[in-house]
Protein backbone atom coordinates (compact mmCIF):
# COMPACT_ATOMS: atom_id res chain seq x y z
CA UNK A 1 0.00 0.00 0.00
CA UNK A 2 1.22 3.49 -0.91
CA UNK A 3 1.32 6.32 1.63
CA UNK A 4 -1.40 8.19 -0.33
CA UNK A 5 -4.55 7.12 -2.17
CA UNK A 6 -4.23 6.05 -5.79
CA UNK A 7 -4.40 8.99 -8.19
CA UNK A 8 -3.54 11.63 -5.60
CA UNK A 9 -0.52 13.93 -5.77
CA UNK A 10 1.59 14.75 -2.72
CA UNK A 11 -0.43 17.91 -1.98
CA UNK A 12 -4.15 18.53 -2.32
CA UNK A 13 -5.79 21.94 -1.95
CA UNK A 14 -8.56 22.14 0.65
CA UNK A 15 -10.88 25.15 0.23
CA UNK A 16 -13.58 26.34 2.65
CA UNK A 17 -16.84 27.99 1.58
CA UNK A 18 -20.00 29.45 3.03
CA UNK A 19 -21.93 27.60 0.29
CA UNK A 20 -19.96 24.64 -1.01
CA UNK A 21 -22.87 23.34 -3.09
CA UNK A 22 -23.01 26.64 -5.03
CA UNK A 23 -19.23 26.46 -5.55
CA UNK A 24 -19.57 22.91 -6.87
CA UNK A 25 -22.21 23.99 -9.39
CA UNK A 26 -20.11 26.93 -10.58
CA UNK A 27 -16.88 24.93 -10.85
CA UNK A 28 -18.67 22.14 -12.72
CA UNK A 29 -19.73 24.65 -15.38
CA UNK A 30 -16.55 26.72 -15.44
CA UNK A 31 -13.79 24.15 -14.93
CA UNK A 32 -15.32 20.70 -15.42
CA UNK A 33 -15.13 19.83 -11.72
CA UNK A 34 -16.18 16.24 -11.02
CA UNK A 35 -17.31 15.30 -7.51
CA UNK A 36 -16.09 11.93 -6.27
CA UNK A 37 -17.35 12.12 -2.67
CA UNK A 38 -19.76 14.48 -0.90
CA UNK A 39 -20.42 14.06 2.83
CA UNK A 40 -23.02 16.25 4.53
CA UNK A 41 -24.75 16.37 7.88
CA UNK A 42 -28.53 15.92 8.24
CA UNK A 43 -28.92 19.72 8.33
CA UNK A 44 -27.15 20.03 4.93
CA UNK A 45 -23.73 21.27 6.08
CA UNK A 46 -21.11 20.00 3.65
CA UNK A 47 -18.41 18.43 5.78
CA UNK A 48 -16.20 17.11 3.00
CA UNK A 49 -16.05 16.98 -0.78
CA UNK A 50 -13.39 15.18 -2.75
CA UNK A 51 -13.44 16.42 -6.33
CA UNK A 52 -11.19 16.61 -9.37
CA UNK A 53 -10.44 19.19 -12.01
CA UNK A 54 -8.41 17.53 -14.73
CA UNK A 55 -5.80 15.38 -12.98
CA UNK A 56 -5.82 17.41 -9.76
CA UNK A 57 -7.81 16.86 -6.60
CA UNK A 58 -9.62 19.55 -4.62
CA UNK A 59 -11.12 19.06 -1.18
CA UNK A 60 -13.98 21.39 -0.29
CA UNK A 61 -16.15 21.99 2.77
CA UNK A 62 -18.54 24.44 4.33
CA UNK A 63 -17.41 26.68 7.13
CA UNK A 64 -18.65 25.16 10.39
CA UNK A 65 -18.12 25.58 14.10
CA UNK A 66 -15.15 23.61 15.34
CA UNK A 67 -13.32 23.69 12.02
CA UNK A 68 -9.80 25.17 12.00
CA UNK A 69 -10.62 26.88 8.68
CA UNK A 70 -13.05 29.57 7.64
CA UNK A 71 -14.33 30.78 4.31
CA UNK A 72 -12.50 33.81 2.91
CA UNK A 73 -13.92 37.30 2.83
CA UNK A 74 -14.30 39.14 -0.47
CA UNK A 75 -10.68 38.30 -1.35
CA UNK A 76 -8.71 35.30 -0.19
CA UNK A 77 -4.94 35.25 0.27
CA UNK A 78 -5.14 31.82 -1.40
CA UNK A 79 -5.46 31.50 -5.17
CA UNK A 80 -5.51 28.64 -7.65
CA UNK A 81 -3.30 28.25 -10.75
CA UNK A 82 -5.08 25.97 -13.20
CA UNK A 83 -3.45 24.61 -16.37
CA UNK A 84 -5.95 24.03 -19.18
CA UNK A 85 -5.50 23.09 -22.85
CA UNK A 86 -6.89 26.41 -24.20
CA UNK A 87 -6.71 29.39 -21.85
CA UNK A 88 -8.71 31.66 -24.15
CA UNK A 89 -11.65 29.26 -24.44
CA UNK A 90 -11.41 28.39 -20.73
CA UNK A 91 -11.43 32.06 -19.76
CA UNK A 92 -14.58 32.67 -21.81
CA UNK A 93 -16.23 29.56 -20.36
CA UNK A 94 -15.45 30.77 -16.83
CA UNK A 95 -16.87 34.24 -17.57
CA UNK A 96 -19.98 32.69 -19.13
CA UNK A 97 -20.41 30.50 -16.02
CA UNK A 98 -20.42 33.56 -13.75
CA UNK A 99 -16.84 34.25 -12.69
CA UNK A 100 -15.54 37.82 -12.93
CA UNK A 101 -12.62 38.86 -15.12
CA UNK A 102 -9.54 40.10 -13.29
CA UNK A 103 -7.22 39.98 -16.31
CA UNK A 104 -7.81 38.88 -19.89
CA UNK A 105 -5.62 36.26 -21.57
CA UNK A 106 -2.09 37.38 -22.40
CA UNK A 107 1.31 35.78 -22.97
CA UNK A 108 3.63 35.95 -19.97
CA UNK A 109 7.43 36.07 -19.90
CA UNK A 110 7.72 32.68 -18.17
CA UNK A 111 6.09 30.91 -21.14
CA UNK A 112 2.46 30.63 -20.05
CA UNK A 113 -0.53 32.39 -21.54
CA UNK A 114 -2.66 33.34 -18.54
CA UNK A 115 -5.92 34.99 -17.56
CA UNK A 116 -7.31 35.49 -14.07
CA UNK A 117 -10.91 35.23 -12.92
CA UNK A 118 -12.50 35.66 -9.50
CA UNK A 119 -15.30 33.54 -8.13
CA UNK A 120 -18.04 34.90 -5.84
CA UNK A 121 -16.60 32.88 -2.92
CA UNK A 122 -13.43 34.97 -2.57
CA UNK A 123 -10.98 32.84 -4.56
CA UNK A 124 -9.00 33.95 -7.63
CA UNK A 125 -8.21 31.45 -10.37
CA UNK A 126 -5.33 32.00 -12.78
CA UNK A 127 -6.03 30.00 -15.91
CA UNK A 128 -2.92 29.03 -17.87
CA UNK A 129 -1.72 27.25 -20.97
CA UNK A 130 1.99 26.79 -21.56
CA UNK A 131 2.72 28.32 -24.97
CA UNK A 132 6.51 28.04 -24.95
CA UNK A 133 9.11 26.44 -22.80
CA UNK A 134 11.25 28.97 -20.92
CA UNK A 135 14.13 27.81 -18.76
CA UNK A 136 14.02 29.12 -15.17
CA UNK A 137 17.26 31.06 -15.57
CA UNK A 138 15.91 32.72 -18.74
CA UNK A 139 12.68 33.70 -16.94
CA UNK A 140 14.75 35.21 -14.12
CA UNK A 141 16.87 37.17 -16.61
CA UNK A 142 13.75 38.48 -18.41
CA UNK A 143 12.20 39.46 -15.08
CA UNK A 144 15.35 41.28 -14.01
CA UNK A 145 15.42 43.18 -17.33
CA UNK A 146 11.79 44.18 -16.85
CA UNK A 147 12.51 45.44 -13.32
CA UNK A 148 15.57 47.39 -14.49
CA UNK A 149 13.47 49.13 -17.17
CA UNK A 150 10.74 49.92 -14.63
CA UNK A 151 13.12 51.66 -12.21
Amino acid sequence: MDYKPAGFHTMTSNATYRDTKAAIELYEQAFGLAVDTLLETPDGTVMHVSATIGDSHLFMSDEFEGSPRQAPGPKSPVAFYLYLPDVDASYQKAIDAGLTSVSEPEDMFWGDRTATVADPFGYAWTLATQVKEVLPQDAIAIFNQMMAKAS
